[in-house]
């Protein structure tokens, strides 16, 4: 593992407030949806969007920099449990290749009410090479392609859209002590009781 890896998941930064992108109560910020004053997580209102009427809701003006926080974090509110799905498509487009260039995530619409859509960035699925994090293009959320079936009934509400710190699962015994240059001679008596499979004596050498 590289070194700055190891020292990322050790050091990871204490938990900084959320990077907002959107509050949802702006319709100017969308594209395929509109204002609903009255259905909202928080603030003034949230972006109904109704896939019968339009199979894409798009942001207008997404912050560049994602960067500096691990997750994308929104609330959607699920009408009917109709089983269908949207993606998340984030786009880093690339000059040097052909095609579009982003991440994506699915959300399966098989709840109703709130939910909470925490989206890990380095879990992300990528299609062909975005650039990075810190050169986000764009946001879209579609409900057709990627052998999606768009169903006329789903009616969800987008609100609170955030980027927030991830830390993710911690390392186990086993993962940070291999981490280590077990090569150095101090560290001679922990790759001794590596090799031997004996993983608790390992910890105490």
């Amino acid at each position: 593992m590289p070194l700055a890896l190891l020292l990322s998941l050790l050091l990871a930064p204490a938990d900084r407030p959320p990077l907002l992108i959107s509050a949802g109560d702006n319709p100017a910020e969308w594209q395929g949806g509109r204002l609903d004053a009255e259905l909202k997580h928080s603030g003034a209102g949230s972006i109904r969007w109704e896939h019968a009427t339009s199979e894409r809701l798009q942001m207008v003006g997404v912050p560049t920099d994602w960067s500096q926080r691990g997750a994308l974090r929104f609330r959607v509110h699920n009408a009917v449990a109709t089983g269908s799905s949207f993606m998340v498509i984030i786009a880093s487009e690339n000059p040097a290749t052909e095609g579009g260039d982003y991440w994506m995530a699915p959300v399966r619409l098989d709840f109703t009410g709130w939910k909470t859509i925490t989206l890990p960035l380095r879990t992300l699925s990528a299609a062909r090479t975005p650039r990075g994090w810190d050169q986000v293009n764009s946001l879209l959320l579609t409900a057709s392609g990627w052998d999606q079936k768009v169903d006329p009934r789903a009616v969800v509400h987008l609100d609170q859209v955030e980027l927030v710190d991830w830390v993710g699962p911690l390392l186990t015994d086993e993962e940070l002590l291999t981490a280590f240059d077990l090569d150095l001679p101090a560290l001679a008596p922990v790759k001794a009781r590596l090799a031997a499979g004996d993983l608790p004596g390992a910890r105490q050498a």
